[in-house]
């Protein structure tokens, strides 16, 4: 019994595979010939004008920059002798040549334009930036510019057009049926040669801008039309459209048009809007303002890290009450002082020399300080003495670079960079005031807080008259010098007026070594 029912068990197990061995062996027959079918039927269905049509209008939809160029031409050729004698020509062929680039994403556009026809012609050019500011310019004209009439998106779509014109594709689409389609290598090529006048919409939509004989088509017969469109075969982007035309005006006898025209596109999705030269020189001035200039000189004198400086500095007591004037003169006494120094603050090492002089005496200082924080200090013809330094190296170098970098006078001297006259002349930018705003009495007391109180206390002063001048190097906004002449009074003090004339100059900036002086050598 158990025997019997290994066998049935065993014959069973053999009839199941067989089965399924059945079932896979169909399944494969079925599948081997779906596939053969599937060949079969794509080798029957070749690449159609209308597949390739449908491609290359996606394609063109999605374009986000491209460079363009058309080339079109009428030639308006007069048969009637009363059309003649009205214009006075047998002949009139109008041109037109532009090109242009249109970026999206960032948007700009720029494009030129050449018009001519019998009796005249015209170049346009024209700009438009991220902020929707137009650029135009006629024939040998300058460069001019105002807000765009239209928005950033309406310009995109009038400029779009020339690639991806949605009426042109349509009636693209319409004639699809009509075109040869023919492989060339990399590309399509559609064609159509005939006079079928379902193509003057295409025609006339080919370009809006040009001129009425383009777009008023719709009105004519085609007498003869041979065009072609050339259309990248991996990227269905497209290469060239070109056409000849010869039409004539409904009820108009006497009267045929000859018409060219040819676009070419490039860098489609590469391209960038170049500035043209005129206007990048014209931004970068408008650019290079007195605050931008001051800004950039800020940051760059803060991360001086040696430089040699000379300060000249003279105040003059001037008597302006004639009593006082009659007892002790006009001028009642002078001060002037005459610093130079160097300072380098990696490896950090100092030198200065001071002369000061007033209407009785007069002194000269000279001091150097290296990195171990030796003060050395010498007066008048005495020899060199030395002593531990009572500031650090760090306290050392913000006082000595408080000659080119002070922060209080950079924060004075943009708070009245609005007021600064800038002009641009050479290698150097000047910046330059002339009056009497008393907001600039705080950019006077920073100057330099190391000159005498007359300085130091203008915050209790009026001004009567400040001249101002700034130069700094254009190309490194290093300064190169700082001046002024100021005629300031005491408030509450009549009869005593006080001027003032400051100049420091800088050299060798991050060039500049500090020399021991001989005498401690």
């Amino acid at each position: 019994m158990n025997k019997l029912f290994k066998k049935n068990l065993l014959m069973i197990s053999i009839t199941i595979f067989i089965a399924a061995s059945a079932i896979f062996i169909c399944y494969k027959k079925v599948q081997h010939q779906s596939q053969t079918e599937s060949q079969s039927s794509s080798q029957t269905n070749p690449i159609t004008s209308q597949y390739v049509i449908e491609k290359y209008s996606e394609t063109v939809k999605n374009v986000k920059s491209f460079k363009y160029k058309t080339e079109y031409s009428t030639n308006f050729n007069n048969t009637d002798p009363k059309v003649v004698e009205k214009i006075g020509a047998k002949d009139l062929v109008m041109k037109k040549i532009q090109d242009g680039t249109l970026s999206i994403e960032p948007f700009s556009l720029q494009s030129n334009i050449f018009l001519t026809d019998t009796k005249k012609s015209q170049n346009l050019s024209n700009y438009v930036n991220e902020k929707n500011i137009l650029y135009y310019k006629i024939d040998n004209q300058s460069w001019k510019s105002k807000e765009s009439s239209q928005s950033i998106s309406e310009a995109i779509d009038s400029n779009k057009k020339y690639i991806a014109n949605d009426k042109f594709l349509d009636a693209l689409k319409n004639v699809v049926d009509n075109l040869i389609l023919e492989e060339q290598g990399d590309n399509y090529i559609l064609t159509f040669i005939g006079t079928d006048d379902k193509f003057i919409s295409l025609l006339s939509e080919f370009d809006s801008d040009l001129p009425p004989a383009l777009s008023d088509l719709k009105k004519s017969d085609g007498k003869y039309l041979n065009f072609r469109l050339t259309i990248n075969k991996s990227t269905f982007e497209p290469i060239e459209i070109s056409f000849k035309a010869s039409i004539s005006k409904h009820n108009q006898e006497g009267t045929d048009r000859k018409i060219e025209a040819k676009r070419t596109f490039s860098e489609i999705n590469t391209a960038k809007v170049e500035i043209p030269e005129d206007i990048q020189y014209e931004l970068q001035a408008n650019l290079i303002t007195s605050n931008y200039v001051i800004e950039k000189y800020s940051e760059r004198v803060k991360n001086v890290k040696s430089f040699k400086y000379k300060t000249e500095h003279s105040t003059k007591f001037i008597n302006t009450d004639p009593k006082v004037v009659e007892r002790i003169g006009a001028v009642s006494s002078v001060t002037k002082t005459i610093q130079d120094g160097t300072l380098s603050i990696e490896p950090f090492s100092s030198q200065t020399n001071i002369f000061w002089t007033g209407t009785t005496k007069s002194q000269r200082l000279s001091n150097y300080i290296n990195k171990s924080n030796i003060l050395y200090y010498k007066i008048e013809n005495e020899p060199w003495k030395s002593k531990e330094s009572r500031q650090s190296i760090s306290e050392r170098i913000d006082t000595n670079k408080q000659y080119i970098a002070n922060d209080k006078f950079l924060d004075a001297l943009k708070n009245v960079a609005d007021d600064l006259i800038l002009e641009d002349q050479g290698d150097k930018y000047n910046l330059t005031y002339i009056g009497n705003d008393d907001k600039f009495i705080s950019l006077l007391s920073e100057f330099d807080s190391s000159l005498p109180i007359v300085l130091s206390k203008l915050e209790d002063t009026d001004l009567k008259n400040l001249d101002l001048r700034l130069t700094i190097n254009k190309s490194t906004f290093d300064p190169i010098e700082i001046s002024f002449i100021a005629t300031i009074s005491k408030k509450r003090q009549d009869g005593i007026d006080r001027k003032i004339e400051a100049i420091r100059t800088f050299s060798e900036i991050n060039t500049a070594k500090v020399i021991p002086p001989e005498g401690i050598r």
